[in-house]
């Protein structure tokens, strides 16, 4: 699987695959690079903020912008525990292990 290049235009199609969207990134080879997505901070959750912190701790190399990220395809991912959300109005989004609503 090679890396793509996703900008604003094809982001609004993308807002529910968004997660996996990244994790295959990871496993793609090269760098990703997703533009144009600011909405998605403005969700039930950052979900940028929630894949960059959560795909780092696989060892995922990421570089997280205003608006969207870079991901570095990394091959195999190693094992993380994911944290839970420590705000309460999150706890039905990203404490039950869900980067989206």
């Amino acid at each position: 699987m090679k890396a793509a290049t996703v900008t604003g235009e094809t982001v609004p199609s993308l807002i529910d695959e968004f997660p996996i969207l990244c994790v295959a990134a990871a496993r793609a080879e090269g760098v990703t690079t997703i533009r144009g997505a600011e909405e998605l901070r403005v969700k039930e959750s950052d979900r940028i903020k929630v894949m960059a912190t959560e795909l780092r701790k696989m060892g995922v190399r990421i570089e997280e912008y205003h608006d969207g990220l870079s991901i570095e395809g990394a091959g195999a991912l190693k094992g993380a525990e994911v944290e839970k959300s420590r705000r309460p109005q999150d706890s039905h989004v990203h404490g039950r292990g869900r980067a989206d609503g």
